[in-house]
């Protein structure tokens, strides 16, 4: 009786939706960590889970995305549960006007926009790198716009939203593509910057990232130079306008590949990998939180590789005072 009822689940699915996607991943981790500073030994297990399912009908002119979380740092011998959570983005969508150089998407739901923990793509974040974070996280109604004509892409979304329960703001966001290059600029509380009678701006975050490697003609390789930069128009001096940055580059030849970024607040971070062992990817981090203060650092070395539908890695990180032995095995479905 199971057996029929989950046919006929999976059939109305069907019959509900022309295509149902699902994906994400399983990781568990267990670890040992040992502080020099105070001599103590601790072991933990963490665990964490992420379920994306991408719906649609069969003209793909209505749908859905939702993204399930549950995370837990660490398991003992105390009961234990996994909240689930929905910290990505979650919504519905309908397309308003498809054609081949104009997509027009009507979205609902909860919706991120700007850059969340962007850095380089070779660190493990096994030691936190250099990043940049300029997002706005909300439920909200878009407008989503891409349009494309030949080697030149532009994606312009604008964004409504209610701060409070009194008030509206608008975010736009807009990421331009030609060749080698990309650009992206967003402009965060445009409503608020202009309210209450006044003329103000509001915050601004940009991109830029350009593969040299293309550029220059540069075969067999990888070099992708990237900038990210948030301003704050309302600070009161040039000092604080600036809010954040981060400059980087990613490279790669043959078996090596690596990242090179720079922060606001003198942190620089450098992550290499190898495939020389192949399957097996060795590879390591050293990240200077201020380099003022060259003895202020955290470093890593790790080794990963894939065994039929488990990926393991083992890595060892040092930072403030303290070694973690750590075996992280990650499952994707």
């Amino acid at each position: 009786m199971k057996k029929l009822l989950v046919v006929l689940l999976a059939l109305a699915t069907v019959a509900a939706f022309g295509a149902v996607n699902f994906s994400g991943r399983l990781d568990v981790t267990p670890s040992l960590s040992y502080d020099a500073s105070i001599f103590d030994l601790t072991t933990s297990i963490g665990a964490s889970a992420y379920l994306n399912v991408d719906a649609s009908n069969e003209s793909t002119t209505t749908g859905f995305y939702v993204t399930f979380a549950s995370y837990l740092q660490s398991i003992t011998n105390s009961t234990t549960t996994f909240p689930i959570t929905l910290d990505y983005d979650t919504y519905v969508w309908q397309k308003l006007y498809s054609s081949e150089s104009l997509n027009v998407t009507l979205k609902a739901g909860l919706l991120s926009r700007g850059w969340s923990y962007v850095t380089g793509s070779y660190f493990s974040w096994i030691v936190t790198p250099p990043y940049f974070l300029f997002e706005n996280l909300t439920p909200a109604v878009a407008v989503d716009m891409d349009i494309a004509n030949g080697d030149v892409s532009d994606n312009l979304a604008l964004y409504v939203y209610s701060p409070t329960s009194t008030t509206a703001d608008l975010d736009i966001y807009n990421n331009f593509s030609f060749g080698f290059l990309n650009v992206g600029l967003m402009a965060q509380g445009v409503f608020s910057a202009v309210s209450g009678g006044t003329f103000g701006f509001p915050e601004i975050g940009g991109s830029v990232s350009a593969d040299l490697a293309e550029a220059l003609n540069i075969e067999n390789a990888t070099l992708n130079a990237f900038a990210y930069l948030s301003v704050d128009p309302a600070a009161t001096d040039l000092s604080t306008m600036l809010s954040d940055y981060l400059v980087g580059v990613d490279f790669g030849y043959d078996k090596l590949s690596g990242s090179l970024a720079f922060a606001k607040g003198n942190m620089l971070g450098i992550g290499v990998q190898t495939k020389i062992l192949s399957p097996v990817t060795l590879g390591a981090d050293v990240v200077w939180s201020d380099l003022t203060d060259v003895t202020n650092f955290g470093l890593d070395a790790y080794a990963s590789w894939k065994t039929e539908i488990l990926n393991h890695r083992i890595s060892v990180k040092y930072a403030s005072d303290t070694v973690t032995l750590a075996w992280r095995m990650r499952v994707y479905f």
